[in-house]
């Protein structure tokens, strides 16, 4: 179930006046396996990682409005309230 909006990561970044730099794939899998996670995390974030960046996760449609009954809030506002800014 998808919302009709989506962000991208340059969008949150262009909002908080910061440089947006795409990790490629071997330094995310590098900087993960040297974190504190359990052994499936690392390879589950780097699928995630792979179908945001492969615009996988961009695809909107009303379903969401539909279900609730009222137009969902803005998600960049909902990221920006959430980190602060």
């Amino acid at each position: 179930m998808v919302g009709s909006t989506s962000v991208t990561a340059a969008q949150v970044a262009t909002r908080l006046g910061v440089e947006y730099q795409p990790a490629r794939l071997e330094e995310l899998r590098s900087s993960l396996d040297s974190a504190a996670l359990q052994p499936f995390q690392p390879p589950m974030l780097v699928s995630i990682h792979s179908a945001i960046a492969s615009g996988f996760l961009g695809a909107t449609h009303q379903q969401l409005e539909a279900l609730i009954g009222h137009k969902p809030q803005n998600p960049l506002t909902l990221i920006l309230d959430q980190l602060g800014a």
